[in-house]
Protein backbone atom coordinates (compact mmCIF):
# COMPACT_ATOMS: atom_id res chain seq x y z
CA UNK A 1 0.00 0.00 0.00
CA UNK A 2 1.09 3.44 -0.77
CA UNK A 3 -0.08 6.83 0.64
CA UNK A 4 0.29 10.21 -0.64
CA UNK A 5 3.07 12.73 1.50
CA UNK A 6 0.52 14.89 2.25
CA UNK A 7 -1.38 11.68 4.41
CA UNK A 8 1.72 11.49 6.21
CA UNK A 9 2.02 15.06 6.99
CA UNK A 10 -1.93 15.07 8.27
CA UNK A 11 -1.58 12.00 10.04
CA UNK A 12 1.87 14.19 11.44
CA UNK A 13 -0.02 16.89 12.29
CA UNK A 14 -3.03 15.70 13.68
CA UNK A 15 -1.01 13.33 16.42
CA UNK A 16 0.82 14.32 19.40
CA UNK A 17 3.63 11.67 19.84
CA UNK A 18 2.88 11.99 23.86
CA UNK A 19 -0.52 10.07 23.21
CA UNK A 20 1.31 7.64 20.80
CA UNK A 21 4.36 6.43 23.10
CA UNK A 22 2.11 6.78 26.30
CA UNK A 23 -0.13 3.65 24.84
CA UNK A 24 3.03 1.75 25.60
CA UNK A 25 5.29 3.47 28.04
CA UNK A 26 3.11 3.78 31.15
CA UNK A 27 3.92 6.85 33.80
CA UNK A 28 5.28 9.26 31.59
CA UNK A 29 6.73 11.71 33.86
CA UNK A 30 6.79 15.88 33.03
CA UNK A 31 11.01 16.52 33.45
CA UNK A 32 10.66 20.22 32.52
CA UNK A 33 9.73 20.81 29.10
CA UNK A 34 9.86 17.23 27.80
CA UNK A 35 8.57 13.87 29.52
CA UNK A 36 10.57 11.25 30.81
CA UNK A 37 10.01 7.46 31.00
CA UNK A 38 11.52 4.07 31.06
CA UNK A 39 12.45 2.79 27.59
CA UNK A 40 10.28 0.03 25.68
CA UNK A 41 12.97 -1.15 23.58
CA UNK A 42 15.44 -2.35 26.51
CA UNK A 43 15.74 -3.37 30.54
CA UNK A 44 16.56 -0.29 32.50
CA UNK A 45 15.40 0.91 35.97
CA UNK A 46 16.03 4.41 36.12
CA UNK A 47 14.40 6.47 32.95
CA UNK A 48 16.47 7.18 30.13
CA UNK A 49 13.88 7.50 27.46
CA UNK A 50 12.89 11.13 26.78
CA UNK A 51 10.16 12.71 24.84
CA UNK A 52 9.67 15.86 23.01
CA UNK A 53 6.34 17.28 22.59
CA UNK A 54 8.05 20.25 20.81
CA UNK A 55 9.70 18.41 18.33
CA UNK A 56 7.65 15.30 18.40
CA UNK A 57 10.44 13.01 18.67
CA UNK A 58 11.75 11.48 21.01
CA UNK A 59 15.16 9.75 22.06
CA UNK A 60 16.58 7.17 24.38
CA UNK A 61 20.14 8.13 26.19
CA UNK A 62 20.40 4.44 27.25
CA UNK A 63 20.29 1.97 23.40
CA UNK A 64 20.24 4.80 21.40
CA UNK A 65 16.59 4.83 19.53
CA UNK A 66 15.15 7.88 18.21
CA UNK A 67 12.94 8.89 15.95
CA UNK A 68 9.29 10.53 15.32
CA UNK A 69 5.98 8.79 15.90
CA UNK A 70 6.38 6.77 12.81
CA UNK A 71 9.69 5.34 13.90
CA UNK A 72 8.55 4.96 17.21
CA UNK A 73 5.62 2.46 16.54
CA UNK A 74 7.27 0.33 13.55
CA UNK A 75 10.18 -0.19 16.06
CA UNK A 76 7.55 -1.05 19.00
CA UNK A 77 5.17 -3.01 16.95
CA UNK A 78 7.61 -4.30 14.69
CA UNK A 79 5.70 -2.90 11.62
CA UNK A 80 6.98 -1.75 8.14
CA UNK A 81 6.24 1.65 7.48
CA UNK A 82 3.37 1.63 5.30
CA UNK A 83 1.71 -0.63 8.15
CA UNK A 84 2.53 2.37 10.89
CA UNK A 85 0.61 4.74 8.29
CA UNK A 86 -2.31 2.79 8.77
CA UNK A 87 -2.25 2.34 12.38
CA UNK A 88 -1.78 5.77 12.60
CA UNK A 89 -4.11 7.24 10.10
CA UNK A 90 -6.78 4.86 11.88
CA UNK A 91 -5.66 6.72 15.92
CA UNK A 92 -5.52 10.26 14.21
CA UNK A 93 -8.93 9.82 12.03
CA UNK A 94 -6.95 10.26 8.73
CA UNK A 95 -8.30 8.83 5.78
CA UNK A 96 -5.66 6.96 4.00
CA UNK A 97 -5.19 8.35 0.47
CA UNK A 98 -3.62 5.29 -1.83
CA UNK A 99 -1.24 6.56 -4.67
CA UNK A 100 -0.82 3.47 -7.95
CA UNK A 101 1.93 2.55 -5.98
CA UNK A 102 1.15 -0.74 -4.14
CA UNK A 103 3.09 -3.74 -2.25
CA UNK A 104 2.62 -6.37 -4.59
CA UNK A 105 1.08 -9.06 -1.84
CA UNK A 106 -1.04 -6.03 -0.71
CA UNK A 107 -4.36 -7.04 -2.51
CA UNK A 108 -3.71 -10.90 -1.53
CA UNK A 109 -2.93 -9.71 1.59
CA UNK A 110 -6.08 -8.03 2.47
CA UNK A 111 -8.08 -11.03 0.30
CA UNK A 112 -6.70 -13.84 3.09
CA UNK A 113 -7.58 -10.75 5.92
CA UNK A 114 -10.74 -10.73 4.87
CA UNK A 115 -11.02 -14.64 4.41
CA UNK A 116 -9.82 -15.00 7.98
CA UNK A 117 -11.92 -12.27 9.97
CA UNK A 118 -15.17 -13.83 8.23
CA UNK A 119 -14.02 -17.27 9.12
CA UNK A 120 -13.01 -16.37 12.94
CA UNK A 121 -16.32 -15.29 13.10
CA UNK A 122 -18.40 -17.95 11.80
CA UNK A 123 -17.09 -20.34 13.84
CA UNK A 124 -17.25 -18.19 17.06
CA UNK A 125 -20.69 -18.04 16.23
CA UNK A 126 -20.71 -22.02 15.57
CA UNK A 127 -19.38 -22.96 19.00
CA UNK A 128 -21.04 -20.60 21.25
CA UNK A 129 -25.03 -22.03 20.14
CA UNK A 130 -24.70 -24.55 17.14
CA UNK A 131 -26.24 -27.48 18.24
CA UNK A 132 -23.22 -29.26 16.52
CA UNK A 133 -20.81 -27.52 18.82
CA UNK A 134 -22.76 -29.24 21.54
CA UNK A 135 -19.42 -31.78 22.57
CA UNK A 136 -17.15 -29.16 22.28
CA UNK A 137 -18.64 -26.62 24.80
CA UNK A 138 -18.68 -29.70 27.19
CA UNK A 139 -15.46 -30.53 26.58
CA UNK A 140 -14.26 -26.77 27.39
CA UNK A 141 -16.37 -26.22 30.25
CA UNK A 142 -14.60 -29.98 31.63
CA UNK A 143 -11.11 -27.70 31.31
CA UNK A 144 -12.75 -24.94 32.97
CA UNK A 145 -12.93 -22.20 30.11
CA UNK A 146 -14.95 -19.77 31.21
CA UNK A 147 -17.46 -17.90 28.51
CA UNK A 148 -15.75 -14.34 29.36
CA UNK A 149 -12.27 -16.76 28.07
CA UNK A 150 -14.19 -18.02 25.16
CA UNK A 151 -15.35 -14.36 24.29
CA UNK A 152 -11.87 -12.86 24.47
CA UNK A 153 -9.69 -15.18 22.64
CA UNK A 154 -13.02 -15.61 20.08
CA UNK A 155 -12.65 -19.51 20.26
CA UNK A 156 -14.74 -21.67 17.20
CA UNK A 157 -15.66 -24.75 16.51
CA UNK A 158 -15.59 -26.63 12.81
CA UNK A 159 -17.88 -29.13 12.11
CA UNK A 160 -18.24 -31.70 9.29
CA UNK A 161 -20.86 -30.08 7.19
CA UNK A 162 -21.17 -27.54 4.17
CA UNK A 163 -22.69 -24.47 6.25
CA UNK A 164 -19.80 -22.76 6.82
CA UNK A 165 -18.58 -22.66 2.77
CA UNK A 166 -22.20 -22.20 1.89
CA UNK A 167 -21.79 -19.68 4.04
CA UNK A 168 -18.64 -18.40 2.16
CA UNK A 169 -19.80 -18.55 -1.16
CA UNK A 170 -22.79 -16.17 -0.07
CA UNK A 171 -20.64 -13.96 1.29
CA UNK A 172 -18.63 -13.50 -2.54
CA UNK A 173 -15.49 -15.78 -1.76
CA UNK A 174 -15.02 -18.02 -4.17
CA UNK A 175 -13.51 -21.35 -4.10
CA UNK A 176 -10.08 -20.50 -4.98
CA UNK A 177 -10.29 -17.62 -2.46
CA UNK A 178 -11.36 -19.94 0.47
CA UNK A 179 -8.32 -22.51 -0.95
CA UNK A 180 -5.47 -19.79 -1.09
CA UNK A 181 -6.68 -18.36 2.78
CA UNK A 182 -5.98 -22.07 3.79
CA UNK A 183 -9.80 -22.38 5.02
CA UNK A 184 -10.69 -24.63 2.78
CA UNK A 185 -9.05 -28.19 1.37
CA UNK A 186 -9.84 -30.70 -1.33
CA UNK A 187 -9.90 -33.87 -0.45
CA UNK A 188 -10.52 -36.62 -2.53
CA UNK A 189 -12.07 -34.08 -5.16
CA UNK A 190 -14.31 -32.82 -2.21
CA UNK A 191 -14.43 -28.95 -0.73
CA UNK A 192 -14.03 -29.17 3.10
CA UNK A 193 -13.28 -26.77 5.71
CA UNK A 194 -10.19 -27.00 7.16
CA UNK A 195 -9.65 -28.12 11.01
CA UNK A 196 -13.28 -29.99 10.11
CA UNK A 197 -14.31 -31.85 14.16
CA UNK A 198 -11.92 -29.36 15.78
CA UNK A 199 -11.69 -26.85 18.24
CA UNK A 200 -10.38 -23.72 16.71
CA UNK A 201 -7.86 -20.72 18.27
CA UNK A 202 -7.98 -17.83 16.10
CA UNK A 203 -4.50 -16.52 16.24
CA UNK A 204 -3.65 -12.91 15.71
CA UNK A 205 -0.66 -10.78 15.29
CA UNK A 206 0.49 -7.55 17.55
CA UNK A 207 -2.19 -5.29 16.15
CA UNK A 208 -4.84 -7.83 16.28
CA UNK A 209 -5.90 -9.40 12.81
CA UNK A 210 -6.65 -12.86 12.61
CA UNK A 211 -3.05 -14.25 10.90
CA UNK A 212 -4.56 -17.89 10.93
CA UNK A 213 -5.84 -20.48 13.42
CA UNK A 214 -5.09 -23.85 15.09
CA UNK A 215 -6.94 -26.39 15.24
CA UNK A 216 -7.16 -29.14 18.40
CA UNK A 217 -9.06 -32.26 17.73
CA UNK A 218 -11.96 -33.59 20.24
CA UNK A 219 -11.90 -36.94 18.42
CA UNK A 220 -8.52 -38.92 19.11
CA UNK A 221 -8.93 -41.19 16.37
CA UNK A 222 -8.25 -38.03 13.59
CA UNK A 223 -4.37 -36.89 13.47
CA UNK A 224 -2.38 -34.69 14.17
CA UNK A 225 -3.97 -33.78 17.73
CA UNK A 226 -2.84 -30.38 16.50
CA UNK A 227 -2.97 -28.46 13.36
CA UNK A 228 -2.40 -24.96 12.43
CA UNK A 229 -2.29 -22.84 9.31
CA UNK A 230 -0.04 -23.03 6.50
CA UNK A 231 2.32 -21.00 5.94
CA UNK A 232 1.23 -17.59 4.37
CA UNK A 233 1.70 -13.83 3.88
CA UNK A 234 -0.19 -13.47 6.61
CA UNK A 235 1.10 -15.99 9.03
CA UNK A 236 4.49 -17.67 9.50
CA UNK A 237 4.66 -20.24 12.46
CA UNK A 238 8.58 -19.02 13.36
CA UNK A 239 7.07 -15.40 14.03
CA UNK A 240 4.28 -15.09 15.75
CA UNK A 241 3.20 -15.91 19.58
CA UNK A 242 -0.16 -17.17 20.43
CA UNK A 243 -1.65 -14.09 22.85
CA UNK A 244 0.42 -11.84 22.00
CA UNK A 245 -1.93 -9.58 20.93
CA UNK A 246 -4.34 -10.57 24.44
CA UNK A 247 -1.24 -9.86 26.48
CA UNK A 248 0.20 -6.37 25.06
CA UNK A 249 -0.97 -4.48 27.57
CA UNK A 250 0.02 -6.80 30.65
CA UNK A 251 3.56 -6.97 28.68
CA UNK A 252 4.23 -3.92 28.27
CA UNK A 253 3.50 -3.07 31.85
CA UNK A 254 4.89 -5.90 33.42
CA UNK A 255 8.25 -6.26 31.19
CA UNK A 256 7.87 -9.42 31.22
CA UNK A 257 6.75 -12.72 29.02
CA UNK A 258 5.81 -15.96 30.04
CA UNK A 259 6.09 -18.50 27.73
CA UNK A 260 3.95 -21.56 27.52
CA UNK A 261 3.46 -24.62 25.31
CA UNK A 262 -0.07 -24.61 24.43
CA UNK A 263 -3.32 -22.62 23.41
CA UNK A 264 -5.35 -23.74 26.37
CA UNK A 265 -2.27 -22.93 28.71
CA UNK A 266 -2.28 -19.31 27.05
CA UNK A 267 -5.81 -19.22 27.80
CA UNK A 268 -5.94 -20.26 31.01
CA UNK A 269 -3.11 -18.12 32.39
CA UNK A 270 -5.16 -15.47 31.04
CA UNK A 271 -8.22 -16.67 32.64
CA UNK A 272 -6.32 -16.28 36.14
CA UNK A 273 -4.99 -12.89 35.63
CA UNK A 274 -1.15 -13.69 33.98
CA UNK A 275 -2.11 -11.97 31.17
CA UNK A 276 1.53 -12.18 29.86
CA UNK A 277 1.55 -15.53 28.68
CA UNK A 278 1.68 -16.50 25.18
CA UNK A 279 3.16 -19.39 23.58
CA UNK A 280 4.95 -20.53 20.02
CA UNK A 281 2.66 -22.50 17.91
CA UNK A 282 4.43 -26.20 17.91
CA UNK A 283 7.32 -25.31 17.18
CA UNK A 284 10.56 -24.25 19.09
CA UNK A 285 11.23 -20.61 20.07
CA UNK A 286 13.00 -19.28 16.84
CA UNK A 287 15.57 -16.08 16.51
CA UNK A 288 12.35 -14.05 15.38
CA UNK A 289 10.46 -15.10 18.13
CA UNK A 290 13.61 -14.39 20.52
CA UNK A 291 13.07 -10.46 18.56
CA UNK A 292 9.94 -9.84 19.37
CA UNK A 293 10.72 -10.98 23.37
CA UNK A 294 13.09 -8.38 23.75
CA UNK A 295 11.61 -5.70 21.73
CA UNK A 296 8.25 -6.32 23.96
CA UNK A 297 10.04 -7.54 27.62
CA UNK A 298 12.58 -7.06 29.58
CA UNK A 299 12.39 -10.70 30.58
CA UNK A 300 11.48 -14.51 29.71
CA UNK A 301 10.06 -17.10 32.14
CA UNK A 302 9.62 -20.28 30.66
CA UNK A 303 7.12 -22.45 32.09
CA UNK A 304 6.86 -25.29 29.68
CA UNK A 305 5.41 -28.85 30.67
CA UNK A 306 7.13 -30.91 32.69
CA UNK A 307 8.14 -33.85 30.50
CA UNK A 308 11.56 -34.66 29.40
CA UNK A 309 10.41 -33.20 25.88
CA UNK A 310 9.06 -29.74 27.77
CA UNK A 311 12.14 -29.60 30.07
CA UNK A 312 14.37 -30.26 26.47
CA UNK A 313 12.34 -27.67 24.79
CA UNK A 314 12.61 -24.88 27.28
CA UNK A 315 16.27 -25.81 27.76
CA UNK A 316 16.99 -25.14 24.13
CA UNK A 317 14.30 -22.02 23.92
CA UNK A 318 16.74 -20.61 26.58
CA UNK A 319 19.96 -21.17 24.39
CA UNK A 320 18.23 -18.87 21.40
CA UNK A 321 16.78 -16.29 23.89
CA UNK A 322 19.97 -15.78 25.85
CA UNK A 323 22.57 -14.19 23.05
CA UNK A 324 19.64 -11.31 22.49
CA UNK A 325 20.45 -11.10 26.14
CA UNK A 326 17.00 -10.84 27.56
CA UNK A 327 17.16 -12.16 31.20
CA UNK A 328 15.89 -15.93 30.96
CA UNK A 329 14.17 -18.22 33.72
CA UNK A 330 12.75 -21.30 33.60
CA UNK A 331 10.21 -22.53 35.97
CA UNK A 332 10.22 -26.08 37.40
CA UNK A 333 6.27 -27.23 37.44
CA UNK A 334 5.82 -30.08 40.10
CA UNK A 335 5.02 -33.42 39.39
CA UNK A 336 3.50 -33.97 36.17
CA UNK A 337 1.10 -31.19 36.11
CA UNK A 338 0.63 -28.53 32.96
CA UNK A 339 0.16 -24.77 33.57
CA UNK A 340 -3.58 -25.06 33.19
CA UNK A 341 -3.95 -28.18 35.62
CA UNK A 342 -1.86 -26.15 38.68
CA UNK A 343 -3.98 -23.15 38.10
CA UNK A 344 -7.66 -25.05 38.01
CA UNK A 345 -6.14 -26.90 40.98
CA UNK A 346 -3.99 -24.83 43.48
CA UNK A 347 -4.90 -21.29 41.74
CA UNK A 348 -3.29 -18.36 40.35
CA UNK A 349 -1.16 -17.60 43.52
CA UNK A 350 0.24 -20.36 43.71
CA UNK A 351 1.05 -20.53 40.17
CA UNK A 352 2.89 -17.27 40.19
CA UNK A 353 5.16 -18.47 43.12
CA UNK A 354 6.38 -21.10 40.89
CA UNK A 355 7.20 -18.48 38.34
CA UNK A 356 8.84 -16.14 41.13
CA UNK A 357 11.42 -18.90 41.97
CA UNK A 358 12.40 -19.95 37.86
CA UNK A 359 15.73 -21.24 37.45
CA UNK A 360 17.92 -19.44 35.93
CA UNK A 361 18.98 -21.60 32.70
CA UNK A 362 22.09 -23.07 34.19
CA UNK A 363 21.07 -23.97 37.22
CA UNK A 364 17.60 -25.67 35.72
CA UNK A 365 20.19 -27.77 33.30
CA UNK A 366 22.06 -28.38 36.20
CA UNK A 367 19.52 -29.58 38.26
CA UNK A 368 18.48 -32.08 35.33
CA UNK A 369 21.34 -33.38 35.06
CA UNK A 370 22.02 -34.47 38.79
CA UNK A 371 18.46 -35.57 39.08
CA UNK A 372 17.69 -39.34 40.09
CA UNK A 373 21.60 -39.73 41.22
CA UNK A 374 22.42 -40.95 44.71
CA UNK A 375 25.61 -40.91 46.05
CA UNK A 376 28.30 -38.79 45.79
CA UNK A 377 29.43 -37.95 42.05
CA UNK A 378 32.66 -39.01 40.73
CA UNK A 379 35.39 -36.96 39.32
CA UNK A 380 34.75 -37.88 36.36
CA UNK A 381 31.15 -37.34 36.29
CA UNK A 382 31.17 -33.81 37.54
CA UNK A 383 33.48 -33.12 34.76
CA UNK A 384 30.93 -34.09 32.35
CA UNK A 385 28.30 -32.23 33.95
CA UNK A 386 30.40 -29.25 34.22
CA UNK A 387 30.97 -29.03 30.57
CA UNK A 388 27.21 -29.95 28.76
CA UNK A 389 26.36 -26.55 31.52
CA UNK A 390 29.56 -24.42 30.21
CA UNK A 391 27.67 -24.41 26.71
CA UNK A 392 24.92 -22.99 28.02
CA UNK A 393 26.84 -20.71 30.08
CA UNK A 394 28.33 -19.77 26.94
CA UNK A 395 25.48 -18.01 25.31
CA UNK A 396 25.19 -15.54 27.10
CA UNK A 397 27.83 -11.94 26.02
CA UNK A 398 26.45 -10.84 30.16
CA UNK A 399 29.92 -11.25 32.29
CA UNK A 400 27.96 -10.93 35.26
CA UNK A 401 25.76 -13.93 34.75
CA UNK A 402 28.64 -16.08 33.41
CA UNK A 403 30.36 -15.27 36.90
CA UNK A 404 27.21 -16.28 38.65
CA UNK A 405 26.73 -19.28 37.50
CA UNK A 406 30.01 -20.20 37.03
CA UNK A 407 29.85 -19.57 41.30
CA UNK A 408 26.81 -21.28 41.69
CA UNK A 409 27.99 -24.06 39.51
CA UNK A 410 30.95 -24.96 41.30
CA UNK A 411 29.23 -24.83 44.34
CA UNK A 412 26.62 -27.18 43.48
CA UNK A 413 29.40 -29.85 42.08
CA UNK A 414 31.80 -28.88 44.93
CA UNK A 415 34.07 -27.93 42.49
CA UNK A 416 36.70 -25.20 42.96
CA UNK A 417 35.51 -22.34 41.39
CA UNK A 418 39.25 -21.18 40.51
CA UNK A 419 39.18 -24.68 38.83
CA UNK A 420 36.03 -24.31 37.11
CA UNK A 421 36.23 -20.94 36.11
CA UNK A 422 40.15 -22.35 33.91
CA UNK A 423 37.99 -24.88 32.38
CA UNK A 424 35.23 -23.05 31.33
CA UNK A 425 38.14 -20.49 29.55
CA UNK A 426 39.96 -23.26 28.14
CA UNK A 427 36.45 -24.38 26.59
CA UNK A 428 35.11 -21.61 25.60
CA UNK A 429 38.72 -20.32 24.09
CA UNK A 430 38.76 -23.85 21.95
CA UNK A 431 35.12 -22.92 20.51
CA UNK A 432 36.08 -19.58 19.47
CA UNK A 433 39.12 -19.66 18.12
CA UNK A 434 39.29 -19.38 14.14
CA UNK A 435 41.20 -17.75 11.68
CA UNK A 436 39.99 -15.32 9.18
CA UNK A 437 38.07 -16.86 6.57
CA UNK A 438 40.49 -16.05 3.65
CA UNK A 439 43.22 -17.79 5.70
CA UNK A 440 45.61 -18.94 2.71
CA UNK A 441 44.61 -22.74 3.63
CA UNK A 442 41.00 -22.03 3.99
CA UNK A 443 41.23 -23.50 7.79
CA UNK A 444 42.57 -27.13 6.46
CA UNK A 445 44.84 -27.74 9.06
CA UNK A 446 41.91 -26.91 11.53
CA UNK A 447 39.83 -29.34 9.56
CA UNK A 448 42.45 -32.03 9.77
CA UNK A 449 42.61 -31.81 13.31
CA UNK A 450 39.28 -32.78 13.70
CA UNK A 451 39.61 -31.50 17.32
CA UNK A 452 36.18 -29.26 17.27
CA UNK A 453 33.05 -28.37 15.03
CA UNK A 454 34.01 -24.69 12.98
CA UNK A 455 30.76 -22.79 13.43
CA UNK A 456 29.43 -20.67 10.73
CA UNK A 457 30.74 -17.16 10.97
CA UNK A 458 29.10 -13.97 10.84
CA UNK A 459 30.52 -13.47 7.56
CA UNK A 460 29.49 -17.08 6.04
CA UNK A 461 25.64 -16.43 7.78
CA UNK A 462 25.63 -13.36 6.39
CA UNK A 463 26.75 -14.19 2.95
CA UNK A 464 24.15 -17.09 2.98
CA UNK A 465 21.12 -15.11 3.98
CA UNK A 466 21.74 -13.01 0.95
CA UNK A 467 21.98 -15.45 -1.51
CA UNK A 468 18.86 -17.30 -0.19
CA UNK A 469 17.48 -14.12 -1.18
CA UNK A 470 18.62 -14.80 -4.60
CA UNK A 471 19.92 -18.03 -5.08
CA UNK A 472 21.34 -17.65 -8.73
CA UNK A 473 23.91 -14.98 -6.90
CA UNK A 474 25.80 -18.18 -5.16
CA UNK A 475 27.27 -18.62 -8.31
CA UNK A 476 29.34 -15.16 -7.61
CA UNK A 477 31.25 -17.10 -4.79
CA UNK A 478 33.45 -20.09 -4.35
CA UNK A 479 34.74 -22.40 -2.10
CA UNK A 480 37.30 -20.43 -0.91
CA UNK A 481 35.04 -18.15 0.96
CA UNK A 482 33.71 -20.70 3.49
CA UNK A 483 35.55 -22.29 6.07
CA UNK A 484 33.04 -23.74 8.19
CA UNK A 485 32.02 -27.48 6.41
CA UNK A 486 28.02 -26.62 7.19
CA UNK A 487 28.49 -23.27 5.60
CA UNK A 488 30.09 -24.89 2.15
CA UNK A 489 27.79 -27.60 2.44
CA UNK A 490 24.80 -25.07 2.52
CA UNK A 491 26.46 -22.76 -0.48
CA UNK A 492 26.81 -25.95 -2.80
CA UNK A 493 23.55 -27.01 -1.85
CA UNK A 494 22.19 -23.42 -2.82
CA UNK A 495 24.23 -24.41 -6.40
CA UNK A 496 22.64 -27.17 -6.85
CA UNK A 497 19.02 -25.69 -6.53
CA UNK A 498 16.79 -24.39 -9.27
CA UNK A 499 15.46 -21.19 -7.67
CA UNK A 500 12.77 -20.63 -10.88
CA UNK A 501 10.82 -23.66 -9.62
CA UNK A 502 8.17 -23.57 -6.60
CA UNK A 503 9.51 -25.93 -3.91
CA UNK A 504 12.84 -24.93 -3.82
CA UNK A 505 13.74 -23.76 -0.72
CA UNK A 506 12.75 -27.56 0.28
CA UNK A 507 14.90 -29.45 -1.91
CA UNK A 508 17.56 -27.01 -0.46
CA UNK A 509 17.25 -28.29 2.45
CA UNK A 510 17.39 -32.16 1.15
CA UNK A 511 20.81 -30.82 -0.52
CA UNK A 512 21.92 -29.96 2.23
CA UNK A 513 22.41 -33.33 4.05
CA UNK A 514 24.42 -32.63 7.66
CA UNK A 515 24.25 -28.81 6.86
CA UNK A 516 20.22 -28.79 7.11
CA UNK A 517 20.28 -27.30 10.59
CA UNK A 518 21.96 -24.54 9.50
CA UNK A 519 20.08 -24.13 5.73
CA UNK A 520 16.78 -24.79 7.97
CA UNK A 521 17.95 -21.37 10.03
CA UNK A 522 18.94 -19.38 7.26
CA UNK A 523 15.96 -20.08 5.29
CA UNK A 524 14.18 -18.39 7.91
CA UNK A 525 16.53 -15.23 8.70
CA UNK A 526 16.59 -14.69 5.53
CA UNK A 527 12.87 -14.45 4.57
CA UNK A 528 12.39 -11.38 6.95
CA UNK A 529 15.26 -9.51 5.99
CA UNK A 530 13.40 -6.76 4.44
CA UNK A 531 14.90 -3.43 1.90
CA UNK A 532 18.08 -5.16 0.75
CA UNK A 533 18.92 -5.53 -2.66
CA UNK A 534 21.11 -9.20 -2.29
CA UNK A 535 23.33 -8.56 -5.03
CA UNK A 536 24.06 -5.20 -4.51
CA UNK A 537 24.96 -6.07 -0.77
CA UNK A 538 27.24 -9.17 -1.67
CA UNK A 539 29.30 -7.19 -3.68
CA UNK A 540 29.80 -4.89 -1.13
CA UNK A 541 30.56 -7.18 1.32
CA UNK A 542 33.08 -9.29 -0.72
CA UNK A 543 34.72 -5.57 -1.47
CA UNK A 544 35.10 -4.82 1.89
CA UNK A 545 36.56 -8.65 3.19
CA UNK A 546 38.82 -7.85 0.05
CA UNK A 547 39.68 -4.79 1.09
CA UNK A 548 40.64 -5.92 4.52
CA UNK A 549 42.72 -8.76 3.45
CA UNK A 550 44.85 -6.46 0.66
CA UNK A 551 45.31 -3.65 3.77
CA UNK A 552 46.31 -6.59 6.42
CA UNK A 553 49.16 -8.14 3.49
CA UNK A 554 49.87 -4.58 2.99
CA UNK A 555 50.19 -3.90 7.03
CA UNK A 556 52.81 -6.60 7.26
CA UNK A 557 54.96 -5.88 4.47
CA UNK A 558 55.43 -2.49 5.99
CA UNK A 559 55.67 -3.64 9.19
CA UNK A 560 59.01 -5.81 7.57
CA UNK A 561 60.25 -2.80 6.46
CA UNK A 562 60.08 -0.20 9.49
CA UNK A 563 63.77 -0.59 9.93
CA UNK A 564 64.64 0.55 6.47
CA UNK A 565 63.04 2.95 3.61
CA UNK A 566 59.58 2.64 3.51
CA UNK A 567 58.57 2.54 -0.52
CA UNK A 568 56.35 5.75 -1.42
CA UNK A 569 54.41 3.41 -3.69
CA UNK A 570 53.81 1.06 -0.84
CA UNK A 571 52.87 3.87 1.31
CA UNK A 572 50.19 5.39 -1.15
CA UNK A 573 48.48 2.13 -1.66
CA UNK A 574 47.94 1.62 1.68
CA UNK A 575 46.73 5.20 2.24
CA UNK A 576 44.66 4.14 -0.80
CA UNK A 577 43.40 0.69 0.41
CA UNK A 578 42.63 2.30 3.80
CA UNK A 579 40.25 5.30 2.13
CA UNK A 580 38.69 2.55 0.04
CA UNK A 581 37.92 0.59 3.48
CA UNK A 582 36.19 3.46 4.71
CA UNK A 583 34.14 3.64 2.04
CA UNK A 584 33.26 0.26 1.77
CA UNK A 585 30.97 0.14 5.02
Amino acid sequence: MGVTGDTVEAIRLKLDIADVVSDYVPNLQRSGKNLKGLCPFHNEKTPSFILSPERQTFHCFGCGEGGDAFSFVMKVENLTFPEAIEKLAAKAGVPLVQTERKDRHYEEKMSFKAVLDFASAFYHGELLSAPVAEHARRYLASRKVSKESLERFQLGFVSDSNVFLEAAKKKGFSEARLLSAGVAVKINGRLRPSFFGRILFPIRDSRGGVAGFGGRVLNSEIQPKYLNSSESLLFSKGRILYGIFEGLSSIRAKREIILMEGYLDVLMAHQYGIESAVAPLGTAITSEHAKTIKRYGAKAVIAFDPDSAGRTAALRSAEILLPEDIDVRIAVLPGDKDPDEILIEKGASAFKTILDEALDPAAFKTEILLSGRKGPLSSSKKSEIAHEVFGLISKTSDEVLRSEWLRALSQRLQIPEDSLRMEFKKETDKKFRFRRPYDSNDGRDDLKAGAEKIEASPFERQVLCLMMKNPSLASIADETHFRSPDARATWQALLSVESHLPGWSARLLENAGPAKTLASELLMIAESMEGEDPHQELSRIFTHRRLEERLQELEGRIHSQMDGELHPDLRLEYQKVLCELKGSR
